[in-house]
């Protein structure tokens, strides 16, 4: 059954390296985080906070969500992430109890883990079958030049928090680490964070880089041998999850312009990952987002390469 409803809250599923198919689920405002990371796509001024309350109305989210799997969803997840981070939603743990009521498809957590030092947001988030926490730094003065946290935050917390929910968590437990070229590289801080992910003892690490656009141009992508270079110091079996997946699915259709400006709210893509995400031919995606661009919505940017479209203002 086919359903092009224009969700709320959840958006896709969309094609993720780390995932599979991965239907997006968002219950937290526009950049509502307690971090203003570098690499961030969606920009780096924002207003921090570690303030946990409903920011979002959950049972909104899971009466969207129920629409999506009655229409016959098909995803390898359902991954809480979004627009900020999710944790700050109090009410995680009871959307979490509520998809899981709805199905069986497995519910993933992307996190920036800052708040896992609470033992609240530990017990909540332990409901999630897998959950995708990050280590960008290995000190407290890295940590502030990468992800500019909240001033109540410390690179301390951040790591008693990861190794407490590993010492619970009864699940996976994926570590994302991003690097920058020239801010947390050095053969001192790449050597340092492959003790701290040792004292973690996650299940998978899986290394990025900023191959997409991101608000601060201070953050350079670093080279695919720099970052298999940087996998081999580390160990523990590193991927490298950095770029596009190359799927053969059968695409077809056209491509609806407020989908894609509902996708590039979220982050830029390329044609070809529009096309992907929306599963409609790149032909349509190209007509569409050169009628966006005609009316000044939309603009593009060069990254490796690679073109990618933006939103020229929030939407």
């Amino acid at each position: 059954m086919t359903n092009n409803k224009k969700y709320k809250y959840i958006f896709g599923p969309v094609p993720s390296r780390r995932l599979g198919r991965s239907l997006g689920v968002d219950i937290v405002g526009l950049k509502t985080c307690t971090q203003n990371c570098i690499y961030c796509q969606l920009g780096v001024n924002g207003v921090t906070t570690t303030e946990r309350k409903a920011y979002v109305d959950v049972d909104l989210v899971a009466a969207e969500l129920k629409d999506k799997l009655a229409c016959g969803l098909e995803a390898d997840f359902i991954t809480i992430s979004g627009s900020g981070e999710p944790t700050l939603n109090s009410d995680i743990g009871r959307l979490i109890d509520r998809i899981k009521a709805m199905t069986d498809i497995p519910v993933a957590v992307i996190t920036n883990g800052t708040l896992l030092e609470d033992p609240q947001v530990r017990e909540d988030i332990s409901r999630a079958d897998a959950v995708m926490p990050s280590l960008d730094a290995a000190d407290d003065d890295t940590f502030r030049a990468m992800n500019c946290p909240h001033a109540g935050l410390t690179f301390k917390s951040l790591v008693d928090g990861l190794v407490a929910f590993r010492n619970e968590y009864k699940g996976q437990i994926w570590l994302e680490v991003f690097f920058c070229d020239g801010v947390n590289t050095s053969d001192q801080q790449v050597e340092k964070i492959g003790r701290v992910i040792a004292g973690i003892s996650p299940d998978k690490v899986q290394l990025n880089t900023a191959v997409r656009p991101t608000s601060d141009k201070s953050a350079k992508a670093v080279s695919q041998e720099k970052l298999s270079a940087i996998a081999a110091k580390i160990g523990f079996g590193c991927e490298i999850i950095a770029g596009f997946p190359k799927t053969a699915a059968q695409k077809a259709g056209n491509a609806d312009a407020d989908r894609i400006v509902d996708l590039l709210k979220r982050r830029p893509c390329s044609i070809e990952g529009m096309s992907q995400s929306l599963n409609v031919s790149s032909s349509s995606v190209e007509q569409a987002v050169t009628s966006l661009e005609s009316k000044g919505l939309v603009k593009t940017e060069e990254k490796g390469g690679i073109v990618f479209y933006v939103l020229n203002q929030q939407q």
